[in-house]
């Protein structure tokens, strides 16, 4: 096996992969969630082969270390790997994918503050795979890039024009790459081009994000500057008044006590303590089938707060559909991927049964 590509996807507490021939051919794939944790577990694919195991992995360069482990079982040479791929939340002004040069990695760096809980474990993959893969091309795909040509009235925050029209201060968007491919997959399903559709994209995880997408293009979308923008999520609460931030300010904590708040202790997880979904849904008692949680007793005062961090999440989803089917006037589909997108039938039936004019619209799901 010669000239192949890796593809990593370093998150913050998650390391997945997959490995490709040149002619894109996937070979093998695999994730490591809960990065950190004592609870680590590893689950890879070789073929039809499927494998899992529960190591402690302590970090991102432990990861890294069982995934060419793993290869190197596979038959995999390290020299044969010619191309790494990452892929990168904020890449800022750049419009399409980077070889990753030390300057495009300071760039990337300088980054980080408007997106913490992702950007630093995203370059982190990227300097250990420059460390074990020295001769291999290293290039970042970023999550922005799909969105560099918003239309000023989606991409432009209305402030004093002295800050309103510099580039660092705009609406960049993120989830470019899943929005990108789940369109074009709705696409190829409903057998049309996608120049010829309106879609309204939603990727639900633990990060949530809704795009309207007219004849192939976004035209809006609900990140903004940072990720903290939009629908509710697992730690970060979507679209909050500004005035709250001051009335914080005001009320004695500190800018980084607010940063934290706001990226790490909001959300469903804010609201109820819990952090994966599957928890919410099943202390609110409507638990997931095949998910069995860690025995805990819910109190009354608990269950009243996950049934409402769920009604608030999709009733956010709502008003967002309802916003963008009025700008795209006709919707010939509307498009749910990520882990809740696609893995959570609940969810689905929810957000189709918030609205009547949402039951009329196809549905479809894209893994």
């Amino acid at each position: 096996m010669k000239n192949l590509i890796l593809v990593i996807n370093a998150g913050s507490s998650s390391l997945k992969y997959a490995l490709f021939s040149q002619s894109l051919n996937l070979l093998s794939q695999g994730a490591i969630d809960r990065i950190g944790q004592s609870d680590s577990v590893y689950l890879r694919q070789f073929g039809t082969k499927r494998f899992s195991s529960q190591p402690r992995v302590l970090d991102h360069q432990v990861a890294l270390r069982l995934v060419l482990a793993e290869l190197k079982r596979q038959g995999v040479r390290m020299t044969d790997i010619r191309l790494v791929g990452h892929r990168v939340v904020h890449g800022g002004n750049f419009d399409r994918p980077k070889i990753i040069t030390k300057q495009v990695l300071k760039t990337l760096d300088r980054l980080t503050e408007l997106a913490p809980l992702h950007q630093p474990a995203n370059l982190t993959g990227i300097r250990i795979a420059n460390r074990l893969f020295p001769h291999a091309r290293q290039v970042a795909v970023f999550d922005t890039s799909f969105f560099s040509d918003l239309p000023a009235t989606s991409s432009v925050y209305p402030i004093d024009r002295a800050w309103a029209f510099k580039r660092e201060y705009k609406r960049y968007g993120f989830h470019g790459t899943s929005h990108d491919w789940a369109s074009r997959a709705a696409a190829h399903q409903l057998g049309k081009s996608l120049k010829k559709l309106n879609l309204i994209t939603l990727h639900l995880g633990a990060g949530c994000s809704a795009t309207a997408i007219q004849y192939g293009r976004p035209i809006d979308t609900s990140m903004g500057l940072t990720p903290l923008e939009g629908l509710m999520m697992a730690s970060r609460g979507g679209d909050i008044d500004p005035g709250l931030i001051l009335k914080l300010l005001k009320d004695g904590l500190k800018v980084d006590k607010i940063d934290y708040l706001l990226n790490y202790k909001s959300g469903w997880y804010g609201l109820t303590g819990l952090e994966d979904l599957r928890d919410v849904l099943t202390v609110a008692g409507h638990r997931p089938a095949g998910w069995y949680p860690k025995r805990r007793q819910t109190a009354q005062q608990q269950k009243k707060s996950a049934r409402l961090a769920l009604d608030i999440f999709v009733y956010r989803i709502t008003k967002y559909i309802g916003a963008y089917a009025a700008l795209l006037g006709k919707v010939d589909a509307l498009v749910l991927t990520g882990a809740i997108g696609s893995g959570n039938p609940f969810i689905r039936k929810t957000i189709r049964q918030s609205s009547p004019w949402i039951r009329k619209m196809k549905f479809i799901v894209v893994p």
